[in-house]
């Protein structure tokens, strides 16, 4: 009787549970590039994306990460290849912005080949009321650039 007891608790914790709900994260980027332009006669690299905001509330800042290569796989720095970088402006709710990250302070090893990246992770969104939303495991990361 107690077998069945606990069988039937289980059944019904099992079935109780709202296990169709998707988790989507509070942010959608596209179109990630890597590109390059002249100005004034100087060569400037960045990483270039649109941010959308799916979350309710605005952003005010966020960090994120992504890998750096050459084409043919070798790193454009003479160590690790992670560019860690950090965003400070606002973009309201359910808004989309277009954000340009410097890159040119972490090319050492400058190659006439395109540059691409990989492993795009948004690990943390700091929103105006103080809420935070982190990523720590890496769980939404996005694939290449290529």
């Amino acid at each position: 009787m107690k077998q069945i007891s606990i069988l039937f608790f289980c059944l019904f914790f099992f079935f109780s549970c709202d296990f169709y709900e998707v988790v989507e994260p509070p942010f959608v980027i596209r179109g990630f590039t890597i590109g390059s332009s002249d100005e004034s006669g100087e060569q400037r690299t960045g990483a270039e994306f649109y941010f959308r905001n799916t979350a309710y509330k605005p952003v005010v800042s966020l960090a994120m990460s992504f890998r750096l290569y050459y084409s043919d796989g070798s790193y454009p720095s003479s160590g690790n290849n992670k560019v860690s970088v950090n965003f400070e402006g606002f973009i309201s709710s359910s808004g989309e912005d277009f954000i340009t990250i410097p890159v040119d302070y972490f090319i050492r090893i400058n190659r006439a080949m395109p540059l691409v990246a990989d492993q795009i992770l948004v690990e943390k969104i700091v929103y105006d009321d103080g809420t935070v939303w982190k990523d720590t495991l890496g769980f939404w990361q996005t694939g290449d650039t290529q």
